[in-house]
């Protein structure tokens, strides 16, 4: 709705060009629509940067480790190494039920004690190759590792650079609607146009403030019953630790809408039993719909009912239309 304001003014703000004051806050009203619009892009982009392909790089990592593991165990029992036995030979139980950054740990530790006797190992089928790659597989699945808190941090900047950008906006456009009520004195055409576009702007041209789907990450089918908990990120009242809160459930076709929100911050979180929970910041805005697809991974273990090692769920995308 911004954007149609901006887009009128464009066209015949000409009448409003002289008036002190107006170019400078037209100026800071277009340059904060173009802030709201990166904000929103990159909130979107961070919500749903997801690692897809950590399970593939820890199991990928996972074999590495248990195949120079076991060659180095025959190696220290011929040698009579009992430092280097006590490094290796690790089982595939221990592995699965190593945490991320102790499996990296681990995997560290092995390569270092496989270089110190890199010549003996040749015979046993541990080459200076086999040892790079693994150098190389630790490092990429410890960057994986950082990716969800870097995301979630990014994430939050846009939201809060998107709040002042809606501030900034609404107090330039203010200043505004004071020049626009003296030039319609003496051109009423257009300031009855005018107006007509804020009123909708302060009305929002859409009858809901927000619509939200949940879908299976994997088989994109609709899910019902996902329990989604949007929670404002002020309290109600002054003296008060209570935040206004809503609770919805989606219905059969896997989603609901929300008719009228507050506007402000909401951390949002999706659950439904055997899936992991969903969760994510935005930002609320009186004239804007906001659509908030949830992607549900399901929480899955090992049929020897041991951890397989925590995964970054897949997020909640949102997409704001203006």
């Amino acid at each position: 709705m911004y954007e149609l304001v901006r887009h009128f003014l464009g066209n015949n703000g000409e009448q409003l060009i002289d008036h002190p004051g107006y170019r400078e806050n037209f100026d800071v009203f277009c340059k904060n629509i173009e802030e709201i619009e990166r904000a929103s892009a990159d909130q979107t982009k961070y919500a749903h940067k997801e690692s897809f392909d950590k399970k593939e790089m820890r199991k990928s990592l996972q074999d590495q480790i248990m195949i120079i593991s076991k060659r180095l165990k025959i190696y220290a029992v011929l040698k009579d190494n009992g430092t280097l036995l006590a490094n290796s030979g690790i089982s595939q139980w221990e592995l699965l039920r190593k945490t991320q950054f102790d499996l990296t740990a681990y995997g560290s530790n092995l390569k270092k004690f496989a270089e110190e006797a890199t010549d003996d190992l040749v015979p046993y089928g541990i080459t200076t190759e086999m040892l790079k790659n693994l150098g190389e597989s630790i490092d990429a699945f410890y960057a994986k590792i950082a990716e969800p808190r870097s995301n979630q941090v990014n994430s939050n900047v846009a939201t809060m650079a998107m709040a002042r950008a809606y501030k900034a906006a609404d107090k330039a456009l203010d200043f505004i609607d004071l020049v626009a009520a003296v030039r319609g004195e003496a051109d009423a055409g257009f300031y009855s146009e005018y107006k007509t576009l804020r009123k909708q702007l302060k009305s929002g041209s859409v009858k809901m403030a927000l619509k939200v789907n949940a879908v299976d990450a994997e088989s994109r089918k609709p899910l019902a019953r996902v329990t989604v908990t949007l929670t404002h990120s002020t309290v109600e009242k002054r003296n008060s630790k209570k935040k206004f809160q809503v609770i919805k459930k989606t219905k059969e076709q896997g989603g609901f809408k929300v008719m009228h929100l507050p506007p402000g911050k909401y951390d949002v979180v999706a659950r439904k039993t055997g899936y992991k929970d969903e969760h994510l910041e935005l930002f609320i805005d009186p004239s804007t719909l906001v659509k908030v697809v949830a992607e549900m991974r399901a929480s899955t273990r090992p049929a020897n009912g041991l951890s397989a090692g925590k995964k970054k769920p897949p997020g909640i995308l949102r997409e704001a239309l203006k």
